[in-house]
Parts: C-alpha cells; sequence; structure tokens
C-alpha cells in the first residue's frame, strides 16, 4: 500500500511489481519531476516495464486510485 505520499525529484515516483506480488492499492500520492515515470510496474530487477499508470485504472492485484503528477 501507497497513500497519501508526496514524492519529489525521484527516478521513478512509484515502482510496484508487475507479477508474483499481492495485492497493492495505490491511492492519494503527489508526485513531482519523476524522471522515468509516476507510477510504473517493475520486473524481477526492478526494471520499469509497461506504461505509465498515474491515470488510474484497477488491475488484476492493483487498484490505483487519486494519484496526481505535477
Amino acid at each position: 500500500m501507497a497513500t497519501g505520499n508526496l514524492i519529489r525529484k525521484a527516478g521513478v515516483g512509484i515502482l510496484v511489481s508487475a507479477t508474483g506480488a499481492g495485492t497493492c492499492l495505490i491511492a492519494n500520492n503527489m508526485i513531482s519531476g519523476a524522471a522515468n515515470g509516476n507510477i510504473r510496474a517493475m520486473d524481477r530487477s526492478t526494471r520499469p516495464v509497461g506504461p505509465e499508470l498515474i491515470g488510474g485504472g484497477r488491475g488484476e492485484h492493483l487498484s490505483l486510485a487519486g494519484n496526481v503528477a505535477v
């Protein structure tokens, strides 16, 4: 769970496991200046994969809501 965070000037704002993890809620975070994406899935080697996820949505084990990139 990652909720209510203010993240500034990071490589990636929030990384979440793309496979093999339990359920995850990412909500109400403000992310600014993330060079390689605001919210991204990562592979087993911790490299960002797939699209930017800041727009929200819901996946098999992932729920996103209320996140803002500035």
